[in-house]
């Protein structure tokens, strides 16, 4: 009989598997002719709709305070930033690259704590961001052909926007239902979006049935695999699910050879074991969040 914790431990398992498998086949939505914008605002609005459906099924108020809903405006842009940029760099760069560049996030937090909330992260923190800032020099700068500076900056972007949205959830917001909270950014996040889509004029759906089928993979497996994730964090606690959660780029980068062929460079895994190495030394508990 499987008990609450092996429930939860599948359900992080069956997440990071889907979240790191539609990175991948979003490459298919881009070669039948779609963008990153038009697949990340798809995904957000239909991630807004399965939460609502969610939320509604288990009975959650999603009432929440005038100074929460401001919150929610600053962390709905970020994330809207992250999801742009999490699958908007695959349209530019190899899959590998986008998925362990974005993946950087995790070292991000820590010296957003030192540089911005002046907390000392002690020396093996320190060190584990060392070696995940030369990691990631050595997956730009090392390749023979040069990645493309859009798909670099769109992943790098992204990984900010998801390492301010930690800290700003912990610091501020931390007392919210973990459904409501990302109900409500993720609105914010879908309503940016589809503004930002209208006014560059960039939407643009796929022209083939294998980029349809990239689009609506993105958006389901993503839509899906995010709250059950938050589910599998209430059960196992954020320390077992964010490590099972390290594995996401490690799923992409073997769905992307899978799938697609696509191999990375001797440098660039070497730079990439860099990253991840680091990413597991620095999923040691955070700081404290302090009241406001």
């Amino acid at each position: 009989m499987l008990t609450k914790y092996r429930i939860g431990l599948l359900l992080a398992a069956v997440s990071t598997l889907g979240l790191g498998v539609a990175i991948t086949v979003s490459r298919f939505a881009y070669e039948g002719g779609s963008n990153g914008l038009t697949v990340a605002t798809s995904r957000s609005i239909l991630l807004v709709a399965a939460l609502a459906i969610f939320c509604r099924l288990t009975h959650r108020v999603l009432t929440i305070s005038p100074r929460d809903q401001l919150h929610m405006i600053g962390l709905g842009v970020l994330m809207g930033i992250g999801f742009f940029g999490n699958v908007g760099a695959v349209e530019y760069i190899e899959i590998g690259l986008a998925a362990i560049l974005f993946f950087s996030f995790s070292p991000m937090i820590c010296v957003i704590y030192i540089v911005f909330l002046r907390e000392p992260p002690g020396w093996i923190r320190a060190m584990a961001i060392l070696v995940a800032f030369v990691g990631v020099v050595i997956m730009i700068g090392v390749p023979s052909s040069a990645p493309d500076l859009r798909g670099v900056s769109l992943s790098l972007g992204a990984g900010i926007a998801m390492a301010w949205n930690v800290v700003w959830i912990q610091r501020r917001v931390h007392h919210l239902e973990p459904f409501v909270l990302l109900f409500h950014t993720a609105v914010i996040a879908a309503v940016m979006l589809s503004v930002l889509l209208f006014l560059t004029g960039s939407l643009r759906f796929p022209v083939s049935p294998s980029g349809w089928f990239g689009l609506s993979a993105v958006a389901i497996l993503q839509s899906i695999s995010l709250p059950l994730w938050y589910v599998a964090l209430l059960r196992i606690g954020a320390l077992h699910a964010g490590m099972m959660t390290n594995l996401q780029p490690v799923i992409s980068i073997v769905a992307a050879y899978a799938i697609f062929g696509e191999v990375m460079g001797l440098w660039q895994i070497f730079g990439a074991g860099m990253i991840l190495a680091a990413i597991f030394v620095m999923q040691r508990p955070v700081p404290s969040p302090v009241n406001p």
